[in-house]
């Protein structure tokens, strides 16, 4: 008999630990200054339980192939990074409902013949209650200039659990010189769908899983010509959030073009630590129990943990070479701390924060 009560009290406790699993994604879990991302992409047969909704579920990304690799870079809008005509714009006091809270540098594209932006950044506003695209700056054949979305794109409403859901409709237009007119209509719908275990070739995450359905109406008008045309397009984006990184852990984008997928990679990070010139990144950002360090460099070296006055509160001698390693910081209080790697007269360092 108390075997039997055991058993069942035991599986009781064992079924709330794994419900109360489902992560939350709040705002200290989203994009901001100086995290920069390194990312693989790649092409698959789209296996069908990638999409399925539901609760406890589990993906297997695990055999993934990187065909390309790239960084996501966010900065500060007030940065050498950032073309200044951008800031003027993106960072201005008196129009708080487009001052943003950081950037990303993006990819360049086509607005349509003729029509090359290059040198792209997105903005982008966090609050405790949403996460919000602002605007967008770009060299327009040329000119850099900068776009202010009107109304602005809320990407999610903050905190993202499971079953939340959200619809927004932005929109912009801009004037070309010598060329025309542009504008673009926006329509985005999101569902947090799924949560369960993500397996990665970097490791297996607790994840919720966000499924946005995204509607675009492109306008382009042609004043040498007198004509313009619109584009209809539409993609659906399924994303694997989890409170480790500030980007999806895997983001699957579907379109009448292509079947893409994009997942964080730190199984060859040189490239990584080439591009920042710094060998290591620190995730999650901010921490709370524990860092998690990737690192290329070879080792010996030593890992030491600065507090803001500069004493030194861990001192590791590294001789194993691993590509990640976790150092727990549930005995450090809430602030800013400085993380150095030092290898013969090779000294870098970076900051990270502890948060609760």
């Amino acid at each position: 008999m108390y075997w039997k009560i055991f058993k069942i009290v035991y599986l009781f406790l064992g079924a709330c630990r794994f419900m109360m699993a489902q992560p939350v994604i709040t705002e200290s879990h989203m994009p901001k200054p100086n995290q920069y991302f390194y990312i693989s992409k790649s092409t698959d047969n789209l296996d069908p339980s990638y999409f399925a909704p539901g609760e406890n579920l589990s993906w297997d990304f695990s055999s993934l192939i990187s065909l390309s690799r790239d960084t996501i870079n966010f900065y500060h809008v007030i940065s050498s990074e950032v073309p200044l005509v951008y800031a003027t714009v993106f960072y201005n006091p008196l129009n708080p409902s487009h001052k943003a809270t950081v950037c990303k540098r993006d990819d360049d594209f086509s607005m349509g013949p003729s029509v090359e932006a290059t040198d792209v950044f997105s903005f982008f506003k966090l609050t405790s209650s949403a996460f919000i695209q602002v605007g967008t700056g770009a060299t327009i054949n040329g000119v850099p200039t900068a776009i202010q979305w009107t109304p602005t794109d809320t990407i999610y409403d903050l905190p993202l659990s499971y079953q939340s859901s959200g619809s927004s409709y932005s929109f912009y237009d801009i004037n070309i010189p010598s060329i025309g007119y542009f504008s673009e209509k926006r329509w985005r719908q999101y569902e947090v769908n799924a949560y369960g275990n993500a397996v990665t070739p970097m490791g297996t995450f607790n994840t919720l899983r966000v499924r946005t359905n995204m509607q675009y109406h492109d306008s382009i008008y042609y004043e040498q010509f007198g004509f313009g045309f619109p584009i209809q397009r539409s993609e659906t984006i399924y994303e694997w959030y989890t409170p480790d990184f500030s980007i999806p852990l895997v983001r699957i984008i579907q379109n009448f073009q292509m079947n893409r997928i994009e997942f964080i990679d730190t199984s060859n990070i040189t490239g990584l630590a080439s591009y920042l010139a710094v060998p290591f990144t620190i995730y999650p950002v901010p921490a709370s129990d524990q860092i998690n360090i990737l690192t290329s460099c070879e080792p010996p070296f030593f890992l030491q943990v600065f507090d803001p006055l500069g004493k030194i509160i861990l001192s590791e001698y590294i001789t194993e070479k691993k590509s990640i390693f976790v150092f727990p910081v549930t005995d450090f209080n809430d602030g800013i701390y400085f993380l150095q790697l030092k290898k013969s007269e090779n000294v870098y360092q970076r900051k990270f924060i502890i948060q609760r």
